[in-house]
């Protein structure tokens, strides 16, 4: 009787301090997906050039998936195929999303497939010229498209709450093979190609969400890789790979919605190139790595939410002097001439060029087991190797996505600002920034996510 009496006695104080997994199933999930494929030809972006799409190649969707936990904590993570967004487009849809639903910024999560067959969209800090040199016309199109895509992600968003029901979390890693480094060192510098030796991120972590009958309700997952399967001579709206993974995962399970994030492929692209076919076999890749990965147990996800965001100033190195920027207006090239005439344009205007960049960190619990770090820019994969292995602690996986809540420049570390190259240096000039980041940007990224991550940290029991 006393044998009796000790087992259930311990098993009821094992079920009160189990592991938050076991409470899973207080959870809830909600899902939702709208198309933002646009009704008329607008400029795409991804390639330096003006290219007006020609027709639709399949449709693009924002998509978002809400998570609440058992206290009522919510997080909202919204996918999306466009090839990016500045910070500016994103806070007034978070602050409309803000108003009807009393989420916090932090508690939102924007990320970006940033396929190079997307729509463009409007910029307010980056000037598009450097770019897209665009008329009146033109430009009112993009204005439109940019207000029709705002107004669509805070209509997922409230989709996505709308749907909120009981489900069971599972948290998964795979493997994809193709994408490659595309840094090639040569005697004369880095080079713009593929680089079969360099870093490259494989990993394909996967949130598998269940519904109550243990059907899939959502699959959140990431690959680090460019979506430049296409290149600047196709003329189609696509979502290119991961448009391609996202819709063969929909099309395996039926009723769910499948979420691709962006990781940190900054400088990665896929190894084979140049069609339709390659993206549609790619993306096929991608989609039964992310089954292979959901074949297995997985590792349960429960537990409390917490989020935190942080905008943290980067600075640049050395501001180009006047006279450099003078000998720059007789530049061959298209960009490099215009970069030189609006950082004249700044100096004459502002007395100087801007020293900082503001850049977004974020950092999201879920639950006891995973912690979510979600970087703004064109994040390299140094970042996310590093951050892995920095953070990850005993029974906790770390997943790690670049381009979030802000896609306006590369993010290189330090051993890839000093190799040099297009990343680091000549993509600048591309987007209106005065040169490249200060050697400190790798330390104050990674100092200011430890910081984050501490102030997500699961409480104690």
């Amino acid at each position: 009787m006393f044998r009796t009496v000790l087992v259930v006695l311990c098993f009821a104080l094992g079920a009160l301090n189990a592991p938050s997994a076991l409470r899973a199933a207080d959870w809830k999930a909600g899902v939702a997906r709208v198309s933002i494929t646009p009704q008329e030809p607008v400029c795409m972006w991804g390639y330096v050039g003006v290219r007006f799409s020609e027709g639709i190649a399949h449709e693009i969707h924002v998509r978002a998936l809400a998570i609440e936990d058992p206290a009522g904590n919510r997080v909202v993570i919204v996918t999306s195929d466009l090839a990016g967004f500045e910070g500016e487009m994103i806070e007034p849809v978070a602050a409309r999303i803000e108003r009807r639903h009393a989420l916090q910024r932090r508690q939102l999560l924007f990320n970006a497939s940033h396929t190079h067959t997307g729509p463009l969209v409007e910029h307010v800090r980056r000037p598009l010229e450097m770019m897209y040199v665009l008329d009146e016309e033109q430009l009112a199109g993009l204005r439109r498209y940019t207000r029709t895509v705002q107004e669509r992600m805070a209509r997922v968003v409230s989709g996505a709450l709308a749907d909120l029901a009981p489900a069971r979390f599972s948290f998964h890693r795979g493997e994809a093979k193709f994408a490659m480094n595309r840094r090639l060192p040569t005697p004369e510098g880095v080079k713009l190609a593929p680089n079969p030796e360099g870093l490259v991120d494989h990993g394909v972590p996967v949130l598998r969400v269940s519904r109550k009958d243990g059907g899939v309700k959502a699959i959140l997952f990431s690959y680090a890789c460019h979506p430049t399967t296409l290149r600047g001579d196709f003329h189609l709206i696509s979502g290119d790979y991961p448009g391609f993974a996202q819709s063969d995962l929909e099309a395996a399970h039926s009723g769910a919605v499948a979420l691709f994030m962006q990781g940190c492929g900054g400088d990665a692209q896929p190894g084979e190139r140049g069609s339709l076919d390659l993206a549609r076999r790619h993306g096929g890749a991608l989609a039964a790595a992310v089954s292979k990965a959901m074949s297995d147990g997985g590792r349960p996800v429960g537990g409390n939410l917490d989020s935190a965001l942080a905008i943290v100033p980067v600075p640049f190195g050395p501001a180009p002097t006047r006279d450099f920027l003078q000998k720059r207006l007789s530049a061959e090239k298209d960009y490099v001439r215009r970069h030189a005439e609006y950082s004249l344009f700044r100096l004459e205007r502002d007395g100087k060029l801007v020293s900082h960049h503001r850049l977004p960190l974020q950092a999201i619990r879920l639950g006891s087991s995973l912690t979510l770090i979600a970087l703004g820019g064109e994040v390299v994969a140094d970042y996310a190797v590093r951050l892995r292995k920095e953070l990850a602690a005993r029974d906790r996986d770390v997943w790690v996505v670049g381009y979030s809540n802000d896609i306006t420049t590369y993010i290189p570390s330090r051993r890839v600002l000093q190799e040099g190259g297009y990343e680091p240096e000549r993509s600048m000039l591309l987007v209106g920034l005065p040169g490249p980041f200060a050697p400190e940007i790798e330390e104050i990224v990674v100092r200011k996510i430890h910081q984050l991550v501490g102030q997500v940290k699961e409480p104690q029991r």
